[in-house]
């Protein structure tokens, strides 16, 4: 087992035991005695396999979860890092569009075949983003309103 595999297991196994907590890079790399780093964020990635092959969740450190790592068997847990994920990948599609919006811009002198596909794969790009960005909302915010029920009931 190579040292990215072991450190994947540890990281795994610590936050397994800790279900549901949450921790910082730091926080993480200072309780299993280890250093942030390549093969650190390498071990994190295999992890996440290790705890979907348990039926678990990993979600990614991102805003919404205060960057941080947990493991979760909670699907609500799993929302909010899905649609900030989807998000940041809307921002990449985004910057991948540039030609094709400079293309739509200058339609008048594409060949007419061109043009017609050109202008119809933009309006069906746009109207593709507007789905997502509902969806990614109405998912986000039924999460959130039960997250809340859910503490409210614990009484936190």
């Amino acid at each position: 087992m190579s040292a990215v595999d072991d450190r994947a297991e540890q990281i795994y196994a610590f936050l397994a035991m800790n279900q549901g907590q949450r921790f910082t890079l730091g926080q993480l790399c200072e309780q299993l005695g280890i250093m942030p780093g390549a093969k650190t964020t390498t071990a994190i990635r295999r992890a996440r396999d290790l705890a979907a092959a348990d039926g678990l969740h990993f979600p990614p450190a991102v805003p919404q979860n205060q960057h941080t790592y947990t493991v979760t068997g909670d699907a609500i847990d799993a929302i909010a890092p899905a649609v900030q994920m989807s998000r940041i990948a809307q921002g990449v599609e985004r910057r991948a569009e540039v030609g094709y919006e400079f293309a739509e811009a200058g339609a008048d002198e594409l060949p007419p075949l061109l043009r017609i596909a050109v202008v119809a794969r933009q309006e069906t790009a746009r109207e593709t983003a507007r789905y997502k960005l509902a969806m990614d909302n109405l998912v986000s915010d039924v999460a959130e309103a039960m997250r809340r029920e859910r503490a409210a009931s614990n009484g936190r």
